[in-house]
């Protein structure tokens, strides 16, 4: 327990890098609602429950098990604003490959 005492501050300092979400490959393996609905999602930025409802057409009972589903597995995350709670689409970005580090870099 002590170890994972003294690991937290290094993990505290990797959360930046973790904290964006899931890759492209991850959304790519959901079912085939939850793809659809996020890839919506992602092009519309923060959405509102109400607005999955009315995107999916289905009730606001299913849209709330679709969106708790993709919290839950960190595609999205909730935003608490003045309107009420969001949802806003959450991906990493990918790391650099060593070849472009080359050409950064120089010869």
């Amino acid at each position: 327990m002590a170890d994972d005492a003294q690991q937290a501050p290094s993990g505290a300092s990797e959360t930046p890098r973790a904290a964006p979400g899931r890759s492209m490959a991850d959304v790519l393996a959901l079912p085939d609602d939850l793809r659809q609905l996020f890839t919506w999602m992602r092009r519309q930025g923060d959405v509102s429950r109400d607005d999955v409802v009315a995107h999916a057409g289905q009730d606001a009972d299913v849209a709330a098990s679709l969106l708790a589903t993709l919290v839950a597995q960190g595609f999205i995350q909730p935003v608490e604003g003045a309107e009420g709670i969001r949802y806003r689409p959450r991906l990493s970005s990918r790391p650099p490959r060593p070849a472009s580090r080359r050409l950064v870099l120089g010869d």
